[in-house]
């Protein structure tokens, strides 16, 4: 590109300060693999749980809950079919902010985590 630049800008006697030559462009980013996601919709001691799939070869869907941010400790609620997209739980503690995992399980049991999410308390859905 400099020497596209200093061509043209040396045949018009313009000064070498003038971009006459298209910016180089940036390569575009590098596609970020679909890991899946998890969303939570709290009314009163029911949380909506909504999921999606990142391809691949899984058998069934795990999800865990936690009174915290922190994996330790966290308990599985329910485990569902992959088909299944959305998912029920209900709270024993009202005034608790839960946080959500998916535990993605493979045929050759191996897994893969998405999450967490946490329940906030603006959230609201209507069943």
């Amino acid at each position: 590109m400099a020497s596209c630049n200093f061509a043209l800008l040396h045949a018009l006697a313009l000064p070498t300060t003038a971009a006459l030559c298209p910016a180089a462009e940036a390569a575009p980013p590098a596609a970020v693999p679909f890991v899946g996601s998890i969303e939570a919709a709290r009314t009163g001691n029911e949380v909506l749980l909504t999921r999606k799939l990142p391809g691949g070869d899984f058998i069934r869907v795990e999800f865990y809950r936690n009174p915290n941010s922190s994996t330790a400790d966290r308990g599985r609620v329910n485990t569902t079919r992959t088909d299944a997209t959305q998912l029920l739980d209900q709270v024993p503690d009202l005034t608790v902010t839960y946080w959500y995992w998916l535990k993605l399980i493979r045929a050759d049991n191996t897994h893969l985590n998405v999450g967490p999410v946490a329940t906030p308390s603006a959230t609201v859905w209507q069943p």
